[in-house]
C-alpha cells in the first residue's frame, strides 16, 4: 500500500481504494446472498465520503479501536509512511488519529477496544461484542 501511495499520490490512491471497494461490493455481494463477509479497510477510508456511503449501505460497521500510541508504533515498524512528515511524524499521526477517531465512532455500529495482547484475546473481545449485538436484534 505504501508503494502505491508513493507512486500515485494521495488523491489517486483514494480513488483506487474507492474503486476497489465498489468493485468488490458490485461483484461479490449479489452472489453471497445471506453469507457474511468481513472487509477490512485502510485507516483513511473513513475520510472518503463516497467509500463510506458504500459501506453504510452494505452491512455492519465495526470500529476496532486501539490507543493512538499503539497504532503509531505499529505503523512505524515498517518505516515512516508517506502520509507523515519527516520532521514531526508523531504529531501528524496524532492529528490524523483524532480526526479519524471521531468519524469511526460516528459511523460504527459496534466499537471494540483492542490492546497490545495476543490476537486471540482481541478476537475474543470482538466475538463477545458481536454476540451481544446480534442477541439484541
Amino acid at each position: 500500500m505504501r508503494e502505491i501511495w508513493r507512486s500515485v499520490g494521495q488523491d489517486e490512491f483514494v480513488m483506487i481504494e474507492e474503486r476497489a471497494m465498489r468493485n468488490f461490493i458490485d461483484w461479490t455481494m449479489p452472489t453471497l446472498k445471506s453469507q457474511s463477509v468481513i472487509l477490512s479497510l485502510g485507516g483513511g477510508t473513513v475520510e472518503n465520503s463516497n467509500a463510506m456511503n458504500l459501506i453504510l449501505e452494505n452491512g455492519l460497521k465495526v470500529y476496532v479501536r486501539a490507543d493512538a500510541e499503539l497504532l503509531y508504533n505499529r505503523i512505524m515498524r515498517k518505516g515512516k509512511p508517506p502520509f507523515l512528515s519527516e520532521k514531526q511524524p508523531r504529531k501528524d499521526f496524532r492529528a490524523i488519529y483524532e480526526r479519524r477517531h471521531r468519524l469511526y465512532e460516528k459511523y460504527a455500529d459496534i466499537i471494540v477496544d483492542v490492546y497490545d495482547v495476543p490476537l486471540k484475546v482481541n478476537a475474543q473481545r470482538l466475538s463477545v461484542k458481536l454476540e451481544k449485538y446480534y442477541a439484541g436484534k
